[in-house]
């Protein structure tokens, strides 16, 4: 959920101000709660609304300003401070950025740039949000097989966990070739590697830049259609972007590739658990006991290890028994057939359990993400 983040603005032009009341009302999750036209009313409407945000004049008396900024950080935890300025000079954006503030931002104001911060500072403040309640949980979506609706269970999975109030974030590690965000109906702009800094560790700043927001909720990284997507990061630093995802969400949904590399192998062995998309269908069998059996060399037991049988039908030719009896593995969870449902929602880049659960495929894929939230909302359930 979009927390409401309360901004006063400090500036003595009454016509920026009006500006920015015009700018920020239409922004979700905003709320202008005061205005000051100078440093010593600000103080004490800082102290009236207790803000979250604070958008700070440095026209006149930069030094003055910067240093209220950098007080009322550590008077007020938590509190962001957005400079606005005709200068661009590079010794007060510096001074501006060793103060503490967030963001830099030129006068007049441009309603994209503002917006850009704006969405940069509210992920921000839902990471430390999550960070307070600790480290969430990873939930890898795999088949040995392609075609079996991996990618459809992980976005439908991740849009009901968001949906259900969870910070969630799905991330496609198909690399170039994943179709989460057609899904989403997402343009992703990135490639993996742009969040890798130049001594090859990940720039949190960079990777948090590059999520991308879904109507739902949900947030979403993934690579643009681009050639060597996989090849452009290793297994390591893989592992550093999983971390960040996890540490700064509650529920971390991955949609993983049909085959074990060295990337796979790191995202399953990073989530909590795993789950093991078949069909009732005889080539998917063969793929689901040497999936099984890899992951029993791994170590992993049925804890972290669960079967979801989808496409469930009356008319499937091996029955849930004899499936169970062919893999020697339980099914902990089932998913029906609705062939029309699952592609409308596809085609039309709306996920299935967003707003009323229509279909059984929708029922069945809430019901299931229901299981990895805890009653406290905090994680996973038992």
């Amino acid at each position: 959920m979009i927390p409401t983040i309360p901004v006063i603005v400090v500036d003595s032009d009454g016509g920026f101000r009006k500006a920015v009341r015009q700018h920020l009302g239409g922004v979700a999750g905003i709320q202008l709660v005061g205005e000051a036209e100078n440093l010593v009313a600000a103080q004490e409407l800082l102290l009236k609304t207790r803000p979250r945000l604070v958008l700070l004049d440095l026209s006149t008396k930069p030094e003055e300003a910067l240093s209220s900024a950098e007080k009322w950080r550590n008077e007020f935890p938590g509190l962001k401070v957005f400079a606005t300025s005709a200068s661009k000079k590079p010794d007060l954006i510096l001074s501006a950025m060793r103060a503490g503030v967030s963001e830099y931002l030129s006068k007049p104001l441009e309603v994209n740039e503002l917006r850009t911060a704006l969405d940069r500072i509210m992920r921000e403040i839902e990471t430390e949000a999550v960070h307070s309640q600790g480290t969430g949980q990873m939930i890898a979506v795999f088949s040995k097989k392609g075609g079996l609706g991996v990618t459809t269970l992980s976005v439908n999975l991740a849009v009901a966990l968001a949906a259900a109030g969870q910070q969630a974030v799905i991330a496609d590690l198909a690399f170039d070739i994943g179709d989460v965000a057609g899904q989403l109906d997402l343009q992703p702009e990135i490639i993996m590697s742009d969040v890798i800094d130049k001594h090859g560790a990940v720039d949190s700043s960079r990777l948090q830049a590059s999520l991308l927001r879904h109507p739902s909720g949900l947030y979403y990284l993934g690579e643009k259609e681009a050639a060597g997507g996989a090849d452009a990061i290793t297994a390591k630093q893989l592992h550093q972007i999983l971390t960040h995802l996890r540490d700064s969400f509650q529920s971390v949904v991955l949609d993983l590739p049909h085959g074990f590399d060295s990337h796979t192998y790191e995202a399953l062995q990073l989530a909590d658990r795993i789950l093991l998309v078949a069909t009732a269908e005889l080539s998917t069998v063969r793929a689901t006991r040497y999936a099984l059996q890899v992951f029993r060399s791994l170590g992993y037991d049925e804890h972290k290890v669960k079967i979801v049988l989808n496409r469930l039908s009356r008319k499937d030719l091996i029955s849930e028994e004899q499936f169970c009896e062919t893999v020697g593995y339980p099914v902990s969870f089932r998913i029906p057939s609705d062939y029309r449902s699952v592609i409308e929602a596809v085609n039309g880049g709306e996920p299935m359990t967003m707003g009323k659960l229509k279909s059984g495929v929708a029922k069945s894929i809430s019901q299931l993400a229901q299981q990895f939230i805890s009653p406290n909302g905090a994680g996973p359930a038992s």
